[in-house]
């Protein structure tokens, strides 16, 4: 009886073992590719994340809850359920971009860029290199028409005003999942202080989301630094500008 209760044993451990190996093969041959994670609102927000261009990084880092059932790491929308740009703990907008968290992605590159600048600090740069679709699509400056005159052209780069959040200019979000222009909502033109003209879109001084009302409030926080580059028109309508200094 005490050799069969021992054969049984082996068995099962070698059974156990066959198992493992295979989670183990299978685990391994899964994160050879890249994978691609699905932003809730914008396809130009996706992010191609590769397994190989985190080596060094213990698996448990994102992973912070194995699996029971088969002992595969679970995967961070498993847990993180709530939708929405949520500071919520359960969102998965929070598990990638919480600044606190020792699991997020947002929190290590900013650790990285801290640490060793020389290597990361171009690199991790506000949604760079994660979301490099949406930059590479924004890379180059736009022109923004004035309604009557040419020499009111505004002339934006995005490039100039990394560090501000793209809700912050964009706050909705089309069917389709792309960034909605200022003008598909903001249809009446000329000087008005309707909320739906273009002109008010861009130089309302009480909204949250316009270039003037930024800009004054960036001459408030840090005077020393914008006085003198925010002042009137200045540095958005460079035409106007040149056209009167002849």
């Amino acid at each position: 009886m005490k050799y069969i209760h021992l054969f049984l044993l082996m068995v099962a451990l070698l059974f156990a073992a066959e198992v493992r190996a295979d989670s183990i093969k299978g685990m391994a041959e899964t994160i050879k590719k890249p994978i691609s994670l699905k932003a809730e609102k914008s396809h130009l927000l996706n992010v191609t994340f590769n397994h190989t261009s985190h080596r060094g990084i213990s698996c448990f880092t994102c992973h912070h809850m194995p699996s029971e059932k088969n002992g595969r790491y679970v995967s961070c929308s498993q847990c993180h359920k709530a939708v929405g740009r949520s500071k919520n703990a359960q969102s998965l907008f929070a598990a990638f971009h919480d600044k606190e968290s020792k699991h997020s992605c947002y929190a290590c590159h900013l650790k990285k860029a801290k640490e060793m600048p020389e290597l990361y600090a171009t690199t991790f740069v506000n949604c760079r290199p994660c979301h490099s679709r949406m930059t590479n699509a924004i890379q180059g400056p736009m022109t923004i028409k004035a309604s009557k005159s040419q020499l009111m052209d505004v002339t934006f780069n995005h490039s100039s005003h990394q560090g501000i959040n793209c809700f912050t200019c964009h706050h909705r979000v089309s069917d389709k999942g792309r960034y909605v222009g200022c003008e598909e909502c903001h249809v009446s033109m000329g000087r008005s202080q309707e909320k739906n003209s273009t002109f008010n879109a861009f130089h309302s001084k009480s909204s949250s989301h316009a270039c003037y009302a930024c800009h004054l409030k960036k001459v408030e926080n840090n005077p020393e630094r914008f006085g003198s580059i925010f002042y009137n028109c200045r540095p958005c309508h460079q035409g106007a500008r040149a056209a009167k200094s002849k």
